[in-house]
């Protein structure tokens, strides 16, 4: 993700909290939330497997 998604995420993130986001920005903003998740799950799923294989070793 960019500076500038995350920045336009967390504008976004803001109106969504105060209730004046417009659906389309809405939409734009569960999209940018899901991008920002995938690295993080990816990440995640990586860190059990590792932990897996040392489990294994051990």
């Amino acid at each position: 993700m960019s500076k500038d998604e995350f920045e336009r995420m967390n504008l976004l993130s803001e109106k969504a909290l105060h209730q004046t986001a417009s659906s389309v920005e809405m939409e734009e903003f569960h999209q940018l939330l899901q991008q920002w998740n995938v690295p993080n799950d990816i990440k995640l799923a990586g860190n059990l497997i590792d932990k897996d294989k040392d489990d294994f070793l051990n």
